[in-house]
């Protein structure tokens, strides 16, 4: 059971750092200011985290290590609402 709750944590670090670590850019071509982009990744993470406290974002079981489709959805749409989407590629 250790195990198990184990590879649960990890997913949800994994997933995180997944959702973090991807190239944000500006549609309107303006630069990105590094400190508020942190600042905006840190406020879409809690959002994330709200988004699974009202409700699990996961399967009921975890088929792949790294973010579900809809918490995934959840962090890019936090994003987008602060003005930036997902690099090409990512």
């Amino acid at each position: 059971m250790r195990a198990f709750l184990a590879v649960i944590a990890s997913a949800v670090v994994l997933g995180g750092c997944a959702s973090e670590s991807k190239a944000w850019v500006r549609p309107d071509g303006q630069a990105i200011n590094p400190a508020q982009l942190e600042l905006d990744k840190t406020a879409c993470q809690g959002e994330l985290s709200k988004a699974n406290l009202a409700g699990p974002l996961q399967n009921d079981h975890i088929t792949t290590l790294g973010p579900s489709p809809r918490a995934t959805d959840v962090y890019r749409d936090c994003m987008a609402s602060r003005g930036y989407l997902a690099a090409k590629g990512n």
